[in-house]
């Protein structure tokens, strides 16, 4: 508390006319920052499930590889790892974070292709 009441101390001795200036805005600086965070932590939550899915097919997927290979289900698990990746990366909540982040996050990435 001291350290900004000094700060501020500095600024008005320095610079008084942008001192109140930024004074002023700080407020309006301080709603709009956490608007945005709890936005932004909201739609993080939802990506996060729509990965731990993803996630977990392809987790599944490694531990019974043997038995897939063995049956020759291998087209079937593609199918259901492209179904989870596609939900994931289709869904609106990743177009919602991206539009706070920026156009190249895109945080469910995760596809899969033929060899």
């Amino acid at each position: 508390m001291f350290t900004i009441v000094a700060m501020l101390g500095v600024m008005f001795w320095l610079n008084w006319d942008f001192t109140l200036i930024a004074v002023g805005v700080t407020p309006f600086m301080l709603l709009m920052v956490s608007r945005f965070k709890k936005a932004v932590k909201k739609a993080t939550h939802e990506v996060r499930k729509q990965q731990s899915n993803v996630v977990a097919v392809v987790q599944q997927g490694l531990e019974s590889m043997r038995v897939v290979k063995a049956f020759g289900r291998q087209d079937l698990e593609q199918e259901e790892l492209s179904e989870a990746s596609t939900s994931c990366s289709r869904s609106p909540v990743p177009n919602t974070l991206r539009s706070c982040t920026g156009p190249r996050s895109n945080s469910c990435a995760l596809t899969s292709s033929k060899p």
